[in-house]
């Protein structure tokens, strides 16, 4: 017996769902994998540690249709989800932005379940019997961090990967930025002038041509890309280096290119900022110094 599976050996099985069985590996090993080494054969980094703050670890693994055993579907779940043990204020902005007004742990059982219900169908049950068991082991991990924090604001991010057979996995982040005063999320247009978004837009396009290695004015289609013009994504953050955007694979360019991401310095946006954004770049910079 393995020493993975002596540890399994010491977890209650209980159901989650109807049919599913769910085994929550407290350990954070999971076919020997410590979760770090999870997360980063994701894709996923780790953000910063500051007090007030702390990740929740969590590794599970639901068996989709035990009744089929080795011929079912096993998913392993890796969590490393931001916890706010500091202002309950701050928590309850955060919580409700990032995991539906949930506790961590809630959420991450929550996504657990959901995950499992939305691949459950019945009817695909006679093809898992013909796959071979590299195509029944599936993954699916989850991390949210925090990436950058001064006085007044503070920037989160999420990420997660998930694997359900086939040629490759698919993954999606996210970032978050909040006014720290009033616990909300700030948007593109809080931080930016409606009337700067045109000339906003050329600057991004103009870093995604440097990115790529594009010419500068040349089409960004000659370098890839699957259009000409970008809009200013919602998918922003600050940091003490500027005003940074992010696409997911797929979104703008092929998937070989993974996710896209392009720092604005603060020096070539400071005329297209709002108030209150020049007032957090300040403050993300100073905290730097």
């Amino acid at each position: 017996m393995s020493k993975t599976t002596e540890k399994r050996a010491m977890y209650h099985r209980f159901p989650a769902l109807a049919g599913i069985t769910l085994i929550i590996l407290t350990s954070c090993v999971v076919g020997g994998k410590p979760r770090e080494d999870m997360l980063q054969n994701a894709g996923i980094s780790e953000g910063i540690r500051a007090d007030g703050f702390r990740q929740y670890p969590l590794t599970a693994e639901s068996i989709l249709y035990p009744e089929y055993d080795k011929k079912s579907p096993r998913i392993v779940y890796t969590f490393d989800l931001l916890e706010v043990t500091g202002s309950r204020t701050l928590a309850e902005g955060i919580y409700g932005t990032m995991y539906q007004g949930q506790e961590p742990k809630d959420y991450a059982r929550r996504k657990i379940d959901d995950f499992n219900r939305e691949n459950s169908n019945p009817g695909d049950i006679e093809m898992y019997l013909r796959l071979p068991p590299s195509n029944l082991t599936w993954e699916y991990t989850e991390s949210t961090q925090l990436q950058s924090m001064a006085p007044g604001i503070l920037v989160t991010s999420r990420e997660y990967w998930y694997y359900t057979g086939g040629a490759h996995g698919m993954g999606e982040k996210t970032y978050f930025v909040f006014d720290i005063e009033t616990s909300q999320r700030l948007s593109v247009g809080d931080v930016f002038t409606e009337q700067a978004m045109p000339e906003l837009a050329e600057y991004i396009q103009d870093a995604l041509r440097v990115w790529s290695e594009i010419p500068p004015g040349a089409p960004l289609t000659e370098g890839g890309f699957f259009e000409d013009t970008v809009e200013v994504p919602e998918d922003f953050f600050l940091s003490p280096q500027g005003a940074g955007f992010q696409w997911d694979q797929y979104e703008i360019a092929p998937y070989a290119w993974g996710q896209i991401e392009v720092v604005l310095p603060e020096e070539k946006i400071s005329g297209l900022l709002t108030e209150k954004g020049a007032e957090l770049l300040r403050s993300l910079a100073a905290t730097a110094q």
